[in-house]
């Protein structure tokens, strides 16, 4: 079963990376933990990984502050204020894959679920977070 995980990888969709480390050294934990690799083994197999998502890799990157930031909406789907709704559809596998998409535009929003988009999210609009106005 340990050797079936290691080949599974899991996408989290919220951004908490070790701010003390560069992005290839944040990919590189998981090869250097699960897999036992050397640093240098896991750096090479996280800059590929990197590269395969479109990120490019420069040794000496670090993390500098934040770039963007979101807030859960409450319970009801409202956000604080100085924020706006997030929201996020999902086009039920339609098209050449399943995709989601993100707006903070009610009408856009509204098109789409009259185009067969699924709303996704908390509250009653399905707010997914909330984003500085």
């Amino acid at each position: 079963m340990a050797s079936s995980r290691a080949e599974i990888g899991f996408v989290f969709q919220r951004f908490n990376l070790f701010p003390h480390l560069s992005a290839v050294d944040n990919v590189a934990l998981a090869p250097k933990r699960v897999r036992g690799l050397s640093q240098a083994e896991a750096r090479d197999v996280a800059a590929a990984m990197l590269e395969k998502v479109g990120v490019p890799f420069w040794p000496d990157a670090a993390w500098k502050d934040v770039v963007f930031a979101v807030a859960p909406p409450d319970a009801a789907g409202g956000c604080q204020t100085g924020t706006q709704p997030l929201y996020r559809l999902y086009n039920d596998g339609k098209g050449a894959a399943p995709n989601h998409r993100y707006t903070t535009s009610a009408s856009t929003r509204s098109a789409m679920i009259g185009q067969g988009w699924i709303p996704e999210g908390v509250g009653p609009l399905g707010v997914i977070a909330c984003v500085p106005v």
